[in-house]
């Protein structure tokens, strides 16, 4: 019983108990979670509440009548400044494969509609819960589609990527493309292929993530130049770090690199402050202020887009030989199609 008794004793003359209850008056809190990206042609929206009540809160986070509602109206008004163009209402589903953890699974309901994004609009949502008297909102632009290049290392195809030198110095390379309208943040992602020879004559296509730093723009008015540095040393502790060492996996004969590529996550304002306060505070001040867009209620609704760079890029001959030999990577089993590093 969560329950708090003070019981204040003022001299041998008065004493007074006074229950002070810790759970306040409930109130409906509607908790909104949703992100609309140009890329998708179906929108999912997480709409549920917040609880309260006596007893272990754990307990009643797996029963899903503490979160979900029995009964709410939702819809998306595409907008045009003031001018609505369309309404659309969505649709509740059920989803069966929700992982368990802290919250009921496997199945919770979700909302979605169906719509080609404009970039042109303003999206904004509108949740109506029965009983409840104020309108839950929020807006959100959409971030269009945009091509990933990266400059003019990363943007050409037919250019190798340097990570060292014939001198044996790690090169750093920037990956340089230009901010568009309605983001706010980006995060480059790079994708390592390569691919595992078995000594069964087998082969196997593996890749692994690098996830850079987040990068914020001065406006989300677009325009403006950007770069992300790629070390060159960082590459191939990163390699080491990621990847097993020849010894250390069952049968392998030998394993050759393939080429990198490149994806990009755009983020629109509203998401991108809230991923800032919500991040791990490094300060001597660890609570953080809440964060939310959503009007008469929590969460947040914003707007975000992934996008990919068509072109795979290989190394270079000085960098191919680091990879076989170099001090990171020398014992990892990569080898060459021929010449002195070449595969068994």
């Amino acid at each position: 019983m969560k329950k708090l008794i003070i019981v204040i004793f003022i001299g041998s003359f008065l004493s007074c108990s006074d229950e002070i209850q810790v759970n306040a008056p409930y109130k409906d809190t509607t908790v909104v979670y949703g992100l609309l990206s140009k890329s998708d042609s179906r929108h999912y929206i997480k709409i549920n509440k917040a609880f309260l009540g006596e007893g272990d809160a754990n307990q009643m986070a797996l029963i899903a009548d503490s979160s979900e509602y029995e009964n709410l109206e939702a819809k998306i008004l595409k907008k045009d400044g003031e001018n609505i163009v369309s309404e659309t209402l969505l649709q509740d589903t059920l989803i069966t494969n929700k992982q368990t953890g802290d919250f009921f699974a496997p199945n919770q309901t979700i909302y979605y509609f169906d719509d080609q994004l404009d970039e042109n609009y303003e999206y904004e949502l509108q949740v109506n819960v029965q009983g409840k008297q104020e309108l839950v909102r929020a807006q959100t632009p959409v971030i269009d589609d945009f091509n990933l290049t990266g400059g003019q290392i990363f943007g050409n195809a037919v250019v190798p990527v340097s990570f060292i030198n014939s001198g044996g110095v790690y090169s750093t390379q920037l990956f340089t493309y230009t901010s568009v309208p309605s983001a706010k943040s980006y995060q480059l992602i790079m994708h390592v292929h390569y691919t595992n020879h078995y000594l069964d004559e087998t082969t196997e296509e593996k890749s692994f993530d690098v996830e850079y730093s987040n990068q914020t723009t001065f406006s989300t008015n677009g325009g403006q130049a950007m770069q992300q540095e790629i070390s060159g040393e960082a590459f191939y502790q990163t390699i080491a770090s990621r990847i097993a060492k020849k010894a250390a996996t069952p049968n392998l004969s030998h394993r050759k690199f393939d080429f990198i590529t490149f994806s990009m996550i755009a983020a629109g304002d509203e998401l991108s402050t809230y991923l800032e306060v919500n991040s791990p505070s490094t300060g001597v001040i660890q609570e953080k202020p809440q964060y939310t867009n959503i009007e008469n209620g929590i969460g947040i609704f914003s707007t975000r887009v992934t996008v990919r760079s068509q072109i795979e890029k290989a190394l270079n001959n000085n960098s191919l030989v680091e990879l076989y030999t170099g001090q990171y990577t020398s014992e990892h089993g990569f080898c060459a199609n021929q010449g002195v590093n070449a595969c068994p």
